[in-house]
């Protein structure tokens, strides 16, 4: 069941930021008397927490409602895109084993039609927590310490194993994120582990051929240098990889660092807390991600350039969201938009909108907070620009069934 629903114009809006209290861009006059200054506070407060004008969320499916039976419960990635305007997505479990992890893929439709493709054994150990790649008419995931492809077989998805990680110093082991797609045809990833013998594995960045499936290390991680990746690699406009590791010889520090495809690695920032959300690389040319709360922090947003230098461009507060997470998109507009798992006007988190340079930052939905019935709760993949210039997403929890949703956001003028 789709439902929709459309919010009415703000005129003005607040910038929160951590540690301040809400600045209005609206002045009150002096001398008014207490009731009447409390009740034009209380509507300010209100006027804040709306959604603002240009924003319209829509339910596409909720999983568990009994439409799709065993439809699956819980999606942790995101969406993709493939041919024909189709989305595939994945649940870490299915609705009727909420107490087993042996997960979904499933398609949807633009309107909202979701079929599921695959159920995963309930012993297989095969579960994908990152988004899938589209590539030749098949799915590629990573699960069960491997690269797997689903592939269509006379209408039945069938997984094949491209390669399974077997550690030690030639192979890597606990693969994290997605593999991507690189220039060369081939694809790429990385392993938190592997690569080396004993306490310390470093990790590795590998590549696959796709055809073939020959399996070739890239590069091997370093204590010396930086070490334990954390997130999927993105390949800028300049042909590198970028990405992050969680470790770095400073201590518990993450690194931003940049790949040549020929495994020359260079250490570009450090960054504390780490982040293993994957970078994003803007119509500017610099790097974006998220970083998630840590002790005091609830989180913030990094821009990097693909150099040198990095700057937090915003810091999150309890209005605006907490735990920002997944990968942020760019919008039509120029601006970037992302999730927070938490925050927000109901607790339940955000959907937030950021200049690329910071100046500018609003909360566009906030879940939870009644503008939208069963609009789920908890949104913690990133967020998919669509062929049609919406915004597509997932919520973990929340929907009529409370096992989770899938929405799109759309910006009109």
């Amino acid at each position: 069941m789709v439902s929709t629903v459309k919010v009415k114009r703000v005129s003005g809006w607040a910038r929160f930021s951590k540690g301040r209290i809400p600045r209005l861009s609206n002045r009150l006059s002096l001398g008014l008397d207490i009731p009447l200054r409390l009740t034009i506070a209380a509507g300010m407060i209100l006027l804040f927490c709306q959604t603002p004008a240009h924003a319209q969320l829509t339910i596409l499916h909720s999983f568990g409602d009994g439409s799709i039976p065993n439809d699956g419960a819980h999606p942790a990635a995101g969406l993709i895109q493939g041919p024909n305007d189709v989305f595939f997505g994945d649940t870490i479990y299915q609705a009727n084993t909420l107490n087993t992890l042996a997960g979904t893929v499933f398609q949807m439709s633009a309107p909202g039609k979701v079929k599921i493709l695959k159920r995963f054994g309930l012993t297989s150990n095969l579960w994908p927590t990152a988004p899938l790649l589209y590539y030749d008419k098949k799915l590629i995931g990573i699960g069960a310490g491997a690269v797997f492809a689903l592939v269509d077989v006379k209408g039945h998805w069938r997984v094949r194993f491209w390669h399974k990680f077997a550690g030690g110093a030639n192979d890597g082991a606990n693969p994290v994120g997605s593999v991507v797609l690189g220039q060369d045809g081939n694809l790429y990833g990385v392993t938190e582990a592997g690569g080396g013998t004993g306490f310390f594995t470093p990790g590795i960045a590998y590549k696959l051929d796709p055809v073939t499936h020959n399996f070739s290390i890239v590069y091997t991680f370093t204590t010396t240098e930086a070490w334990m990746p954390g997130a999927t690699l993105v390949q800028a406009n300049d042909g590198n990889f970028y990405g992050s590791t969680l470790q770095s010889p400073l201590g518990q520090i993450g690194t931003i660092f940049r790949l040549t495809p020929q495994g020359q690695f260079t250490a570009i920032y450090s960054l504390f807390p780490q982040t293993q959300a994957p970078l994003i690389q803007a119509s500017d040319g610099n790097l974006y991600t998220t970083i998630p709360m840590f002790n005091s922090s609830v989180g913030s947003i990094l821009r990097v350039g693909t150099s040198c230098c990095g700057a937090i461009i915003h810091s999150f507060s309890f209005p605006d969201g907490i735990n920002p997470v997944g990968a942020l998109v760019q919008g039509p507009d120029g601006n970037l938009y992302g999730v927070t798992t938490a925050g927000g006007a109901a607790g339940e988190g955000t959907i937030f909108e950021i200049s690329t340079d910071g100046s500018v930052s609003k909360v566009v939905h906030n879940f939870g907070d009644g503008t939208v019935p069963n609009d789920g709760s908890k949104p913690n993949g990133g967020l998919l620009l669509g062929k049609d210039g919406n915004l597509y997403g997932t919520t973990y929890n929340g929907g009529s069934a409370g096992l989770g949703t899938v929405f799109k956001f759309t910006l009109t003028p």
